[in-house]
């Protein structure tokens, strides 16, 4: 009797495998590539490339969700050439073999029309809500696609909302970890009196986008709940490799984990328009070549860039701390900092914390700038290293310049409060420009390789100087230069 118990069980623990695995693998209409197009292992969904790559994917992001928290996607060896994808409340991770490996990219006969008529933002893959971490893959844009230009593609999107859908936790969060993300360069004709023809991105493309999924920003935009943390990756070829927008009380970690690498983008890291951030921005490499923008790019400026209104939130402006990161600065300007708020918002006195050291920059060319800053205040640039060969480089704090003086917050504008300590300047014949909108700022340390540009007012400059460099005011011929590149800059 007891052994046909036995039996009896063991037939019905088969039947109920056999079950379970048919509906893991149950492809619902979609015809996999054999027996590997497709697997399922418990929670870990296999998928190889193949002419199905799209269906394949997508039902694979749907039985992974349906499996519950912690479920895996797999990606087998291979490119796939997707079209696009939208995976919601997702709590899992989507894995490749390794970059360059695994290679996710565009059909080549995509279009956006479809994903812009629904008011959303064009993404080859977009995460809205869960807990998603994406690694060991490349997301690699494909020449080709007949709409390059001013529409905006973002390769991989992550939004805790988008125009037609809310989940019921209202967040995101995202790790990125060992991926690559690699765009073309569009060939773009300057107007520079030498008139080069050189290869820039202007086609607002970006590599990776956290943000609301939401084209028409027009109205009042609810800011969005995303909590980012960037470990060993590549972005390269985009006019921003990674852009934060819109963000409130979410902790931005690129680098504490493992620094990245930001290559041959117009903008590498560009956290803007954000509130009531924590953002640590460390151990990345930023490569800003000749023409181009610049490796960071922070501000809180919504109302001075575009018509419309993000959601204001009670708190501080945000924490940036940026250390130990190396920046190879040409011909560009090589950061950007705005906190444009006060202008904004003329009511509300907050200001972003920004502290600024360790970090090393690398300059080549005359037309480098290792900060460009507007209207910051109490900001804090230590310990940082400038070397490189570079006759004129321009350390600035200044206004918003193409704000004019008949502006009524024209005064908010002023960058105030900061202080420039204990920085190494290793190239000789460095100007340090303050410029007229600035004040109580304050110049300390070795300054004998430093030519003192001070228009601003009640600037404070301590230190060892040499004594046909303080005081110095810069030549007719390095402004004009600086306002051929500004000019370029404000195309």
């Amino acid at each position: 009797m007891k052994k046909l118990y036995y039996v009896f069980f063991f037939l019905v623990v088969l039947a109920f495998s056999c079950s379970k695995d048919s509906l893991l693998n149950d492809n619902q209409g979609v015809q996999p590539l054999g027996n590997t197009a497709l697997k399922a292992s418990g929670p870990v969904f296999e998928v190889s490339p193949g002419p199905n790559a799209t269906a394949n994917l997508i039902l694979a992001f749907d039985q992974a969700i349906a499996a519950g928290k912690g479920a895996v996607v797999k990606l087998l060896p291979g490119t796939y050439e997707i079209g696009w994808i939208e995976v919601k409340e997702f709590y899992g991770t989507l894995i490749g073999v390794g970059k360059g490996e695994t290679i996710i990219t565009n059909l080549p006969d995509l279009v956006p029309d479809e994903i812009i008529g629904l008011n959303k933002l064009p993404a080859l893959i977009t995460f809205i809500g869960g807990d998603v971490t994406v690694s060991n893959l490349s997301v690699n844009l494909s020449e080709g696609l007949s709409w390059l230009g001013n529409n905006e593609m973002n390769m991989l999107l992550f939004s805790d909302y988008s125009a037609d859908f809310t989940p019921t936790n209202k967040h995101i969060g995202v790790t990125l970890n060992n991926i690559e993300v690699t765009g073309i360069l569009i060939p773009d004709v300057l107007l520079w009196e030498e008139g080069p023809v050189i290869d820039i991105p202007y086609n607002n493309f970006n590599g990776v986008k956290f943000a609301p999924d939401m084209l028409d920003i027009s109205t009042i935009v609810l800011r969005s709940n995303i909590d980012i943390n960037v470990i060993s990756s590549n972005f390269s070829k985009f006019l921003r490799g990674v852009y934060v927008w819109g963000c409130k009380s979410g902790n931005l970690d690129f680098g504490t984990k493992g620094g990245s690498v930001f290559t041959d983008n117009n903008q590498g890291l560009v956290v803007n328009e954000n509130i009531g951030v924590n953002v640590k921005i460390w151990n990345n490499i930023f490569t800003v070549p000749p023409y181009y923008w610049n490796g960071i790019d922070l501000n809180t400026g919504e109302s001075v860039f575009g018509n419309y209104q993000l959601e204001n939130v009670m708190g501080v402006l945000g924490n940036y701390n940026i250390q130990n990161n190396i920046f190879n600065i040409n011909y560009s300007n090589g950061m950007g900092i705005m906190d444009a708020w006060r202008y904004s918002h003329p009511e509300d006195p907050r200001w972003m914390n920004i502290i600024w050291s360790k970090n090393t920059v690398i300059t080549t060319g005359e037309g480098a700038e290792p900060w460009l800053a507007f209207s910051i205040k109490n900001a804090l640039f230590s310990d940082n290293i400038i070397k490189g060969f570079c006759p004129a480089i321009w350390l600035e704090f200044v206004g918003i310049y193409w704000i004019p003086d008949t502006d009524p917050n024209y005064n908010l504008i002023w960058t105030e409060g900061c202080k420039f300590v204990n920085n190494k300047i290793l190239s000789s014949n460095v100007h340090f420009v303050f410029y007229p909108q600035t004040k109580d700022n304050m110049l300390m340390g070795d300054l004998t390789n430093l030519i003192v540009d001070d228009n601003g007012v009640n600037n404070k400059i301590i230190g060892k100087t040499n004594p046909n460099h303080a005081g110095a005011k810069h030549s007719m011929d390095l402004m004009n230069r600086m306002e051929k590149v500004r000019r370029m800059y404000q195309k």
